[in-house]
């Protein structure tokens, strides 16, 4: 499995597929577009599906559990990208340097811990599309 990391043209945060870097610049760099407040901290929210997986962020309860090693999630998606941990596999390349690795939060770390590594230059890399505006 190969990772399709999309680049945020505007901040350079990664994601997973285009549908989430869609809706990260709707949220995150379109404030007009988040209509749906959180009591308990303030955000907001283009939906109210967002605000409602959200408010899971304020609870303890972590009801996805890992048949391997049993740890708790509070997203299924959270779940989802730990279950690379126990297969071996390293789905998440640097864009700069050959080193793979098995999440996109141990990439993100790489970049910003090793100095060759934290230079912007993605867009070089033809894998990894650009946003689409």
């Amino acid at each position: 499995m190969r990772a399709k990391i999309c680049i945020c043209d505007l901040c350079e945060s990664l994601f997973l597929n285009k549908k989430a870097l869609r809706l990260h610049k709707r949220c995150t760099h379109d404030p007009d577009q988040r209509k749906h407040k959180c009591d308990e901290c303030g955000k907001n929210f283009l939906n109210k599906s967002q605000l409602d997986r959200h408010m899971g962020s304020h609870s303890t309860e972590r009801p996805y559990k890992c048949d391997t090693c049993y740890k708790g999630f509070k997203q299924k998606s959270a779940l989802d990208i730990h279950k690379i941990t126990h297969t071996g596999e390293k789905p998440f390349p640097c864009v700069d340097c050959d080193m793979r690795f098995r999440s996109l939060t141990e990439m993100k770390k790489h970049r910003e811990t090793n100095g060759k590594c934290t230079g912007s230059k993605m867009e070089n890399i033809p894998e990894f599309p650009k946003s689409e505006s």
